[in-house]
């Protein structure tokens, strides 16, 4: 069927002025009869609502909202999510969003919000979902400059904030997804760790007051804005309800729409708008002397341990980073196949070799020159103690990597090599004294996939991105990248991210922070009751299951019955474990 599917496409692609509406329907053909269309009764209400060109059921749009953009590869049927929906919302105003919700319950339809719509998060994850794309709520209300903080609507990216508030000597944390991301999304309903999150926290603790549509259809204020006094606070008398609402991870959409929030700011001492060098995609900014950037290597991992906690009391340096060598030497070369000649050539500058892998990559912000020399001696002094050293890095790479540092663009530019799924391992939130088992966990673990098998990628043994936290934690997550055009790379990739997660579930290295949703909620977070308790919230604000998301209800499904029985079969014989997720790739769903 996939195949016929893949045929269908081709040819929709080598006719005669294809059109993306053809496209889709070569691929949604084998599955229409089973895929449910919206009802036209339902469609004229929300015709009505918002307005028909903001309405669609057109399977060609339709189709653009239920790619996987992990998956990389050719656009067959195996790149689309099983569940396709329904139609497509295009609300512009919270009350607005509010009616498509309340027309979505009146016609039996689930409903599931959806911001920049970075990645497979936003897909449909059940039958019957109507897409409500928050893309016309995109206004910046306000930067309080005095008090540090923004109100923001859902469609405002990390980029255009970041923008504005540099003018007034502020920043925002920018999630490691990058700055397309939306900070409303991050901080309201997912996990929202990113590069800077030393300086600039995490999203779970920069989101203020919120404007929120619940389940049922309810329009909820809370924090100072439920009292009408502005948006600086979220919390008011009694137990407090960020946590409830969005927990560590967030519900993914799963416990309603949220379309304004107030959201924190951080002091910026650098310029007030960025002087872009070189040619895109190889921009860098320029350092000076107020802002400068050093990298430190180590022979072993207890090395850049040790330093974390000296950087983090000191507070000397501002952004914190260890990436692979390998993802480094992609963001330095504008091409595939330059970073491939230089590593076949042996050309690779140091910062991106292997055996320079054990760092930590600073970028130092200070106001005053005097301060500036302060934090270097700190950091050199920090070096030193722990036995690292630090590498000569060209300017023009320093500058690439330093802009990277600021805005996060590493991830476009590292995620950018052709036809592969790009899978992490969910990330270890915890202490640094952590640090080096769970590397050299995912150094054992990935072995056998990249030196016998070969099957995932060949750069660094471990894949590591890490980060302080805030100063007391540090954010881990190895990111395993396959070749989603083979059925054997890609199972293998799934089989690894789940003997990761098992392996950590067995022997607890700190919270597996992403494996808290959905299934993974009932498969592995029964061990702290987390489950439960996420259920109950979802049944208590959302009784008729509407709002599709990542959080758990409570009811089985196959996978949660069947795993008691499969896990030590699975788990105790990797060969069936690996064979189950190539199943899984080659036939889906």
């Amino acid at each position: 069927m996939a195949t016929q599917s893949l045929q269908k496409a081709h040819d929709a692609l080598a006719a005669p002025q294809a059109s993306a509406r053809t496209l889709a329907d070569g691929l949604e053909q084998p599955n229409l009869k089973r895929r449910p269309r919206l009802s036209s009764a339902a469609m004229r209400e929300f015709a009505e609502i918002l307005g028909p060109r903001n309405i669609t059921d057109d399977p060609a749009v339709r189709a653009g909202y239920s790619w996987s953009l992990a998956g990389g590869g050719l656009p067959t049927s195996q790149q689309f999510m099983e569940h396709w929906s329904v139609a497509i919302a295009l609300p512009g105003s919270t009350e607005e969003v509010q009616a498509v919700v309340k027309a979505c319950l009146r016609h039996g339809l689930k409903f599931r919000a959806q911001s920049t719509g970075m990645a497979a998060f936003s897909c449909a994850m059940q039958e019957s979902v109507v897409a409500i794309d928050l893309r016309r709520m995109d206004k910046l209300v306000e930067i309080d400059a005095k008090n540090q903080m923004a109100v923001i609507e859902p469609y405002v990216t990390g980029a255009q904030l970041q923008a504005e508030a540099m003018k007034v000597g502020l920043t925002t944390h920018i999630i490691g997804a990058g700055w397309t991301h939306s900070p409303l999304a991050s901080a309201t309903s997912y996990g929202g760790v990113g590069i800077g999150g030393n300086y600039t926290g995490n999203n779970q603790r920069n989101l203020m007051a919120w404007e929120w549509v619940t389940p049922e259809g309810e329009l909820i204020r809370a924090g100072s804005a439920g009292a009408g006094s502005g948006w600086f606070a979220g919390e008011g008398p009694g137990p407090g309800f960020r946590g409830m609402l969005r927990g560590n991870c967030g519900a993914g959409g799963g416990l309603g729409v949220f379309t304004r929030i107030g959201y924190k700011l951080h002091p910026w001492t650098g310029p007030a708008q960025f002087e872009h060098r070189g040619v895109h995609p190889q921009w860098g900014i320029p350092l000076s002397d107020t802002m400068r950037f050093y990298q430190v290597v180590w022979d072993d991992w207890e090395g850049p341990r040790d330093a974390a906690y000296g950087f983090m009391i000191s507070n000397a340096p501002t952004y914190i980073l260890r990436m692979p060598a390998d993802h480094i030497g992609w963001t330095l070369h504008p091409t595939n196949r330059e970073f491939y000649d230089s590593l076949v050539n042996g050309t690779l500058p140091d910062i991106a070799r292997t055996e320079n892998r054990i760092s930590w990559t600073l970028l130092v912000l200070s106001e005053t020159h005097a301060e500036a020399e302060w934090r270097e001696r700190t950091i050199r002094a920090i070096v030193e103690k722990t036995r690292g050293r630090f590498l000569d890095v060209a300017p023009e790479h320093a500058e690439v990597l330093a802009r990277n540092a600021v805005t996060s663009c590493y991830v476009p530019r590292v995620f950018r090599a052709g036809s592969r799924q790009v899978m992490t391992s969910v990330g270890v939130f915890d202490s640094f004294k952590l640090l080096p088992e769970v590397v050299k966990t995912g150094e054992r673990l990935m072995r056998p996939y990249r030196e016998q098998r070969k099957t995932i990628n060949q750069g660094v043994p471990e894949g590591f991105w890490m980060w302080p936290s805030e100063g007391r934690h540090y954010w881990a997550e190895n990111i395993i990248s396959c070749d989603n055009d083979s059925v054997e790379s890609g199972g293998d990739g799934t089989a690894l991210v789940l003997q990761i997660t098992e392996d950590h579930a067995k022997h607890p290295r700190g919270v597996n922070a992403f494996a808290l949703g959905g299934d993974l909620a009932e498969m592995y977070g029964k061990a702290l009751g987390l489950n439960t308790w996420m259920a109950k919230v979802k049944n208590a604000f959302d009784p008729e299951d509407a709002a599709d998301g990542l959080y758990p209800t409570g009811k089985k499904n196959i996978m949660t019955r069947l795993w008691p029985i499969a896990r030590p079969f699975l788990f105790g014989i990797p060969f069936l474990l690996r064979l189950a997720m190539r199943l899984q790739v080659k036939y889906g769903k």
